[in-house]
């Protein structure tokens, strides 16, 4: 009996660890390949060929008619996020596959330490001691008791949650289908939402962006929060509508937002910008969509990935599959 091995395509310029983390699992039943290194004559020919192929953003690392030959074939998002996929191009019968919760530890460890800058201070009390000034009695707030609203309770939001309850706090949290077999204080649908906003001291925004995420955060919900909540988006920029967070952040001097997904970014769009000068507030904290840029966070991407492509590839059977309802 003849063993046909698979073929892989990798269509991205890819990390040397997660290349080899890829090869370590898959070499063994798939030739893998890299779109980089096939020339421009032969593109077409390893595309129609290809059994899986592992992405970051499709639409842009191939054009439309290379798309069309994506009929039958599994896709597997080398990321978390799907929102930038042209759906309505691909053919009708391929799978796609989400890598949810691949870089869910960094993003959680940032998320823990934007909350333990904000309410313990430590930038703002390092900058009066370089000016000076030896502030060792003014309180800054502990975090023990608080309650945080986790908007997104999948892969970021549960592994944020299993690092903030070491801290004693309450975990209020939303996903789609209201029920998580996790120790939760609540457990609720997007309908609930304005009562989690209501409730928390600190608001984690780790929500897929589609159309029913689209500036979920608005002028008609914002003034839920509390007054002197922290907001944290590590999602995507477009959770939030711009004017009511500036808007917000302007009124409520005890309020506080970090950003690190934003609405305009050089990878998708071409250049940083925002619609009003967030970096202007004081009681407003940005980063450049590096939450998950840690050491190892690809190899470990690039091991979820493959053993997604593998489950397809020997029993057609991979998880986090997407359907047109993710968009």
């Amino acid at each position: 009996m003849t063993f046909h091995r698979k073929k892989v395509l990798i269509s991205f310029k890819i990390s040397k660890d997660a290349n080899d983390e890829i090869n370590k699992v898959l070499g063994d039943i798939a030739d893998i390949y890299l779109l980089d290194n096939i020339e421009s004559k032969d593109r077409f020919k390893v595309i129609k060929e290809s059994h899986a192929i592992i992405v970051t953003r499709p639409n842009k690392e191939f054009n439309d008619e290379e798309i069309s030959l994506f009929s039958g074939k599994f896709i597997q998002s080398f990321i978390s996020g799907i929102d930038s996929f042209q759906l309505n191009k691909f053919p009708k019968d391929v799978l796609i596959s989400h890598n949810g919760g691949a870089f869910a530890e960094p993003i959680a460890e940032y998320i823990v330490g934007i909350i333990l800058n904000s309410f313990r201070e430590l930038n703002s009390r390092y900058l009066k001691l370089k000016n000076g000034e030896w502030d060792q009695f003014s309180p800054t707030k502990s975090i023990y008791g608080m309650t945080c609203g986790i908007i997104g309770y999948g892969g970021i939001g549960k592994k944020t949650a299993q690092y903030l309850r070491v801290f004693g706090m309450n975990i209020m949290a939303i996903n789609r289908s209201g029920y998580t077999k996790d120790k939760v204080n609540f457990i609720g649908k997007l309908s609930e939402l304005d009562k989690v906003l209501s409730l928390s001291d600190i608001v984690i925004l780790s929500i897929g962006l589609n159309q029913s995420t689209r500036m979920l955060i608005n002028e008609n919900n914002i003034n839920v929060l509390k007054k002197n909540s922290l907001i944290i988006n590590v999602a995507r920029g477009s959770i939030i509508n711009q004017k009511a967070l500036y808007n917000w952040l302007k009124a409520n001097s005890e309020a506080r937002a970090c950003i690190d997904s934003w609405w305009r970014e050089p990878i998708t769009h071409g250049d940083f910008n925002t619609e009003y000068p967030f970096l202007d507030l004081p009681n407003f904290f940005g980063s450049p969509h590096n939450s998950a840029i840690t050491k190892g966070a690809f190899k470990k991407a690039g091991y979820q990935a493959a053993e997604n492509v593998k489950s397809f590839l020997e029993n057609s059977n991979p998880e986090r599959l997407v359907t047109l309802n993710d968009q």
